[in-house]
């Protein structure tokens, strides 16, 4: 092997993460480790905050205990050591995770939902995201024999059976389950809601209902990241009611209990009575009754209602707005083939546009002279992302940026062009404010409040109003029109349903909305009186879907509105005729107010102590793993052996602190390696590490030794075996953006080198020796990288971008004498120049996902005395780490030179590059299981490739062998084995045009770049 590359197939693997833990632990972030921490510990909790959320802290923690005991009652098991909860407020998104390992800890995200029906129902953001993850932690967190067993050996690694054998699950379980309790412990919840009833009665209606084996995998198809929500709350909704809610905590220990793991039907059946393969099929027949039913009903109630489609986009399709002129509705798209964007089309749905890209879906609205502000979301240094307002002009020309940093969202224009009414957030809370178009000045209209949250307003045409939806404790997402000092004027509803997305017809007479009231999302109409009070209200459709974001077209001819069928969200538009319009279906029985119009408190007082945040216990490695690597083959000889080791990782609940450390030992050599590193992020930018290893590097040649009798030269096999160890620093720099980033790092390190030399029995070379004694040399290196490709929902390869690196580095040998420093190979000083650049270009032709022609070429050169004929080595086919076991084996993602067909360091040299070029291409999208086994396919793909390389110099000469090449092809299946981690699996075929080789079948896992 090349003497400084890191060794692919041995333990230096695992050291590539070690010694480049900036690059990961860093931008996966869940919170900015850089704020004021600090901690309140409950009887269960350490909940850890920045300073200025200390009020949300102390609720989440009442929460927190509350639900705590409710599910201690479900589960009859508590986990049994006390539970991280993180409250943060880096990002304008509303959520909130959970993890098992290596510790219990919940994170969550302090913005309330207030988009969309999807997360609108709840009495309470905080109660709601904490029970649901909880309900995580309790489910995760259990185990039986065999479990205990392994845990008392590896402690908590992050692997599920045997250790967690509950998140061994489809998601559809997982977060089916935590979602169910989500609402059975609290007044409200996605199970009450009407988001998760729309998509499994669209599914029915048009003939697009998934089968379990469906429902189980991991497919971007609609309805994508939200199906094990839907799915899994309905059905296990469905089972509580038909046998009972304790049957879900007995599915739990069923789980636990299995010595032979993935047999949830006989989990299902010891715990329900029944497999899950038969009550899907029989809940699946009970919802085609009641769906059908509820449409004959609908029909007689009023006509039904079929809107115009106007944009098909599928998946997301949200919040058409018509121009002051009426000549374009703009609208916010995202179809997951290619990037999320604000559209532009004409009313009747043709001659349809990009204005531009967006990050995300933007809420938009038309200024008088004919430009679009929207909100989107950007990152303000590495680990905050805000949201802000923005400017675009249809004319042409890059969008403006309006504010910077003030976390705006849901824009308004007012008659006259010159403000801006949008929702500001901050701390868990949301408010009204006017933002001055030319300026970007900002004024207050309401003021922030525990008990409201703001969204959707909506400036009248005539200037004097302002609706808006507001959410209050109890689940009352209601409507409100203020007058123009942020003063409430009039409420149009008070009830537990959701109502929101309000707009005003031309002549401000009426205001339209979207509401669930009825048990379905349907457009409403309120007249509006000449003073400002509300008349009478309508029910605008009669959809057997759902639909929401209403808007009236200038002309008071068309509703168009954001459509719900099966494939997600279309822009679809109704005639503007009030004579059909009718009296509001009753409320639905689901949003009755049940007298809990607030939370039911923690029973005692809780006993809360505050300190400031240390990163210890939580800091403490609480796992090992083992690792293996097959060793080294040099010229047909196994130069380095197998070896056997084992690895951990950690860090403190707020990402200040990372460490890793991983140790093997060969026992053919005798030899061992390994490293350790640490990272620290509290300084938000740089991030330092430091890091000390050992690795071992090989390389064979074949020499002519003149030492028979008549000094006929002998031909003979020589390995080399170079052992380095290093203490190394670094120092990141990371500029992040939604569309790319930019890494800078220096490092500088200490090295200490020793070379042996071996004969072809693998014993020391007696005759010969090393050219250069061991030595002790100082190193320093810089590394600028740089990516902004991307990657969709239903993509199969990056698209359309770059990413690239370009890294110098130089070692020096002090130790050596003056008078030998130019002597070739008498010394270790060198100096070294490598880059790689990927291209990517997407092409839009047939099929489910865009083809991709990527081209990849790397290089590099070096200089110096040290540089010797093994620096670097070309070949090999790259593969990355698999992440099903939890160990990330099998990666082979350090070969810089790769050339499929060839063995690594076919050629090698002080120079070398190596180059490919591919044209990938989507198959069939599969979406299916196989039965009730954990396996699942998602979608077929295949390339086409050309690679090329060569290596050479100081004592090769460049065309001395030629350059190598191949070509060949793959076929890609992404799935989704043993329902953990989605995995594409790679089979190829590579042709070899030198050297006389035969061709190469091999199997890697993930892209090759």
């Amino acid at each position: 092997m090349p003497r400084r590359e890191l060794a692919t197939q041995t333990v230096a693997t695992v050291l590539a993460f070690i010694l480049g833990a900036l690059t990961i632990v860093a931008p996966a972030a869940a919170q900015a480790p850089d704020e004021n921490w600090r901690v309140l510990e409950t009887i269960h909790f350490r909940i850890t905050f920045p300073s200025e959320l200390q009020a949300l802290a102390t609720l989440v923690a009442d929460h927190a205990e509350h639900a705590y005991r409710s599910l201690e009652r479900q589960f009859d098991e508590a986990p049994g050591a006390a539970i991280d909860i993180v409250v943060t407020d880096h990002t304008d998104t509303a959520n909130g995770f959970a993890t098992v390992t290596p510790w219990n800890r919940i994170t969550i995200f302090a913005p309330p939902p207030m988009g969309g029906f999807e997360l609108a129902y709840f009495d309470d953001w905080l109660e709601l995201v904490v029970t649901h993850e909880l309900a995580h932690i309790f489910h995760l967190d259990r185990r039986g024999a065999v479990g205990r067993i392994a845990k008392a050996i590896f402690g908590r690694p992050p692997v599920g059976w045997p250790i967690f054998p509950n998140s061994a699950l489809p998601r559809w379980t997982i977060e089916g389950l935590a979602t169910y309790y989500e609402s059975s412990l609290t007044g409200a919840g996605r199970v009450r809601g009407t988001f998760h009833d729309m998509a499994l009665r669209t599914a029915v209606l048009e003939g697009r209902f998934e089968s379990l084996q469906q429902v189980s995998g991991e497919s971007q198809v609609w309805p994508a990241g939200n199906r094990p929500y839907i799915y899994g709350s309905m059905f296990f909704t469905y089972l509580v009611e038909k046998h009972g809610r304790e049957r879900v905590a007995a599915f739990a220990r069923a789980i636990d209990k299995q010595v032979v793991p993935y047999r949830i039907n006989a989990a299902a059946r010891q715990a329900f009575g029944v497999s899950f393969t038969d009550a899907f099929s029989t809940w699946v027949q009970s919802l085609e009754i009641r769906y059908k039913a509820l449409v004959d009903n609908l029909a007689r109630q009023a006509p039904l209602t079929r809107g115009h489609a106007v944009a098909s986009a599928g998946r997301f399709a949200l919040s058409p707005k018509v121009a002051p002129d009426g000549t374009t509705v703009a609208f916010a798209r995202s179809d997951g083939v290619s990037d999320a964007q604000v559209r532009l089309i004409d009313p009747g749905g043709a001659n349809g546009r990009r204005l531009t890209r967006a990050n995300g879906l933007a809420l938009l609205d038309w200024t008088p002279d004919g430009r679009l502000v929207f909100s989107q979301v950007e990152f303000d240094g590495p680990y905050r992302s805000y949201k802000d307002l923005y400017l675009a002009n249809p004319a042409g020309g890059r969008p403006s940026r309006i504010t910077t940093g003030d976390r705006l969202d849901f824009p308004s224009v007012s008659p006259d062009g010159s403000q801006v009414v949008a929702v500001q957030q901050g701390n868990g809370r949301t408010w009204l404010v006017v933002v001055d178009l030319t300026t970007g000045n900002l004024t207050r209209l309401v003021e922030p409040a525990d008990n409201a949250h703001w969204a959707y307003p909506a400036w009248s045409p005539d200037g004097r109003w302002i609706a808006v939806s507001r959410w209050t404790p109890g689940a009352f997402y209601d409507l409100l029109i203020l007058d123009t000092d942020g003063q409430t004027h009039e409420q149009v509803t008070l009830d537990r349903a959701v109502d929101l997305a309000p707009t005003w017809s031309p002549d401000a007479r009426r205001v339209l909305w979207a509401s669930d009231r009825s048990g379905i999302p349907n457009i409403f109409a309120a007249d509006i009186q000449t003073d400002g009070h509300i008349g009478l209200v309508h029910q605008v459709t009669n959809l057997t879907t759902g639909g929401s974001y209403p808007e009236v077209d200038p002309s008071g001819t068309w509703i168009y509105f954001s459509a719900y069928h099966a494939d997600g969200w279309h822009i679809e538009r109704i005639p503007y005729d009030p004579t059909t319009w009718f009296s509001p279906t009753p409320l639905d029985d689901r949003f009755l107010d049940d007298g809990r119009t607030s939370r039911r408190g923690y029973p005692n007082r809780l006993d809360i102590e505050e300190r400031p945040y240390a990163p210890f216990p939580s800091l403490w490695p609480r796992f090992w793993t083992p690792i293996f690597s097959e060793g080294e083959t040099r010229r047909g000889t196994r130069v380095l052996g197998p070896s056997l080791g084992v690895q951990t990782s950690t860090a403190d609940t707020v990402g200040r602190h990372a460490a890793t450390a991983a140790i093997s030992y060969e026992p053919r050599g005798g030899r061992f390696a390994g490293g350790a590193a640490y990272t620290f992020f509290g300084l938000s930018n740089p991030a330092i590490s430091v890091s000390a290893s050992q690795r071992r590097s090989s390389a064979g040649f074949l020499i002519e030794s003149p030492i028979a009798e008549d000094d006929t030269p002998v031909r003979r096999e020589l390995f080399l075996i170079e052992r380095e160890r290093e203490l190394r620093m670094d120092v990141s720099l990371i500029r992040r953006r939604v569309r790319n980033r930019l890494t800078v790092s220096l490092g500088a390190s200490y090295v200490w080198e020793q070379r042996t030399l071996l004969d072809e029995t693998l014993e020391p070379e007696r005759i010969l020796a090393a050219a250069r004694p061991p030595g002790k040399s100082p190193q320093l290196a810089a590394t600028v990288g740089y990516d902004n490709t991307r990657m969709h929902p239903f993509s199969i390869s990056p698209e359309d971008g770059l990413s690239g690196y370009a890294r110098v580095r130089r070692r020096w040998d002090p130790t050596m004498p003056t008078s030998l420093v130019a002597a070739p190979g008498a010394n270790g000083a060198w100096a070294d120049l490598t880059g790689e650049l990927k291209l990517f270009k997407a092409l839009t032709l047939p099929g489910f996902a865009h083809h991709v022609l990527a081209v990849r070429a790397s290089g590099g050169t070096a200089w110096g005395s040290g540089a010797d004929a093994s620096f670097y080595g070309i070949g090999g086919t790259t593969g990355q780490a698999e992440h099903i076991s939890g160990l990330k084996l099998l990666s082979l993602s350090t070969l810089r030179f790769p050339v499929r067909g060839y063995p690594w360091g076919v050629r090698a040299g002080s120079t070398a590059w190596s180059a490919s070029v591919e044209y990938r291409f989507p198959v069939t999208r599969l979406n299916r299981g196989i039965g009730s086994t954990p396996f699942y396919g998602d979608w077929l793909s295949g390339s086409l490739f050309v690679d090329a390389g060569n290596a050479w110099g100081p004592e090769t000469r460049r065309n001395s062998h030629g350059r190598a090449a191949s070509v060949g092809s793959e076929l890609l299946i992404s799935g989704l084995p043993l329902w953990t981690t989605p995995t594409v699996l790679r089979t190829g075929l590579a042709f070899p045009l030198t050297d006389g080789r035969r061709v190469t079948v091999y199997v890697r896992l993930g892209l090759p770049f």
